[in-house]
């Protein structure tokens, strides 16, 4: 992508700002600070996050700057495949409305922090909450990688190449470290609010002032895209992906984000259910409108002289073919806040997962500083790991999270059984997840064709699911699960999201103080 010396010194300067500014919000600002000394604190703000944000922080987990770049070419090239993603994160807002409501009262109640957390209070198994926590690290941490990456095209495309890959990847990508290290989600708070303002305000506007500027409305484009690429405008690529492939994306897309360990910190971050099902509601209906009209800007972005050269820079190629270096620079901003709030919640939530599930288990003198201590070295080292990579070659990154996906859905039925059937217990869901995991990856480097189209993941969450069920009225339902099944029962909240205390909710939560100490 050519530009002028004027057009970068215009784009850059929007960058550069960005950049001060969110040094000035993540370090000095009252918001960012934290609150008290405690591991809450630090991992989750103390749970006190209002619906915004945490509206912002799910947005993140279906638009991150790979939505952009990966998705966003892919798109491009091969038409309404690419939009599985605006079907399964509607879903998937769908489903967190309905399950979310027990995570949070069990995390609030317990002091969950962490999705394994949740694995051992459920089940009481060790062993099933060690397999989560490195499962979920190794399956996450492709995201990771991607997000590094994508923060390197999009630094080199706005400065028409004079800051490469490479070094653009080292300066966004050892801020949000540093911020992360320095504020915990306090910090990551802030980023997510100025990328969600920026994602609504570039997004929502920009994909429609492009559609009609570039392409003269929108009926014009499909028109032109129906006479040159026909194929483009069908799920299967005129053949390419079956219906099956494309079912099958969007079902573990639904699912697999409830895999993720990092979902889990954004649920618990909220002040209260009434925050978390508003965020869920809201979300959705943004995810409607700001998904939708991305993707189809991508779609049409084949018929603009230049841009199927610009491979991963496409995005950035149509901003600034519509509106210049200023709208360039404006929608790089975006995409670095996008990036750097998805790695600052995933490498946070990672580095607690592996401070109070995996080493904290083997220090139980920890203090409160240690577990901090531990968590920002975690984040400092895990950060550096996946920058290196990231500086790497790799290949289209849409379909290594894809495959990524395949393996994450797998913790789906655990997590779904646990949360609401009683007899689901640690051998169903132990057993279910691993043979499920081995299954996914299996058929992914080794697919068969008496299975069809379809993916590794579905088959594997198939025998997963069965095994779940099978092993669950098999296996005798142990006493403390009704009592945790009790607190969510008596949990009751008022208009403003507070706790109405009852004596049903006052003995539950004795109840759970009991639990709690088991």
């Amino acid at each position: 992508m050519e530009m002028t010396s004027k057009e970068i010194f215009i784009s850059c300067a929007f960058l550069v700002a960005f950049l001060i500014f969110i040094v000035w919000a993540t370090f000095f600002s009252k918001q960012a600070k934290l609150k008290s000394d405690s591991m809450e604190e630090f991992a989750l703000g103390g749970r006190g996050f209002g619906y915004f944000i945490v509206v912002c922080t799910l947005i993140g987990v279906f638009l991150p700057a790979s939505a952009y770049t990966g998705w966003y070419s892919w798109a491009m090239y091969e038409g309404l495949i690419a939009q599985y993603i605006v079907v399964y994160s509607i879903a998937a807002f769908f489903i967190m409305y309905l399950f979310t409501q027990r995570i949070w009262i069990w995390g609030k109640n317990f002091n969950l922090l962490t999705q394994p957390d949740f694995l051992q209070l459920r089940f009481r198994s060790k062993p099933l909450s060690y397999v989560g926590a490195v499962s979920g690290l190794i399956i996450e941490a492709p995201w990771m990688i991607i997000e590094f990456a994508s923060i390197g095209w999009l630094i080199a495309a706005v400065t028409g190449g004079v800051v490469n890959r490479e070094i653009g990847i080292l300066i966004a990508g050892s801020l949000v470290i540093a911020y992360t290290i320095y504020g915990g989600m306090r910090s990551v708070a802030v980023a997510e609010i100025v990328k969600g303002i920026l994602v609504l305000v570039v997004v929502i506007i920009g994909s429609v002032l492009i559609i009609y500027k570039l392409h003269g409305g929108f009926g014009n484009m499909y028109e032109n895209i129906l006479a040159v690429l026909p194929q483009n405008m069908t799920f299967n690529t005129g053949g390419a992906y079956t219906y099956s492939y494309w079912n099958s994306i969007i079902l573990t897309g639904t699912l697999g984000c409830f895999g993720w360990l990092s979902m889990f910190a954004r649920v618990y971050t909220a002040k209260s259910v009434k925050e978390v099902k508003k965020s869920a509601s809201g979300g959705a209906i943004f995810m409607v409108l700001i998904s939708v009209l991305l993707y189809i800007v991508a779609v049409g972005a084949i018929l603009i002289p230049g841009a199927a050269d610009s491979g991963e820079m496409a995005f950035f190629f149509m901003a600034k073919e519509a509106f210049g270096p200023v709208f360039l620079g404006l929608s790089g901003v975006m995409v670095l806040a996008a990036a750097m709030g998805f790695i600052a919640v995933v490498i946070s939530a990672h580095s607690v997962v592996i401070t109070e599930n995996l080493i904290k288990p083997f220090k139980q003198n920890m203090t409160e500083n240690q577990r901090r201590k531990y968590s920002r070295i975690t984040i400092l080292v895990y950060g550096i790991i996946c920058m290196i990579i990231a500086m790497q070659d790799l290949p289209n990154l849409a379909h290594i999270a894809i495959v990524a996906y395949e393996g994450v859905v797998q913790i789906i039925p655990v997590i779904i059984f646990g949360i609401f059937w009683r007899r689901a217990n640690k051998w169903s869901g132990g057993i279910g997840y691993v043979v499920g995991l081995i299954i996914a990856i299996g058929l992914a480097l080794y697919p068969m064709e008496i299975f069809g189209a379809w993916s590794g993941g579905v088959i594997g969450l198939v025998v997963n699911t069965i095994i779940n069920i099978i092993l669950g009225f098999a296996i005798k339902k142990e006493p403390y699960v009704d009592k945790l099944f009790d607190v969510v029962k008596t949990y009751k909240e008022n208009a403003k999201g507070e706790q109405i205390v009852t004596e049903d909710s006052v003995e539950a939560l004795n109840v759970a103080c009991d639990l709690k100490a088991q």
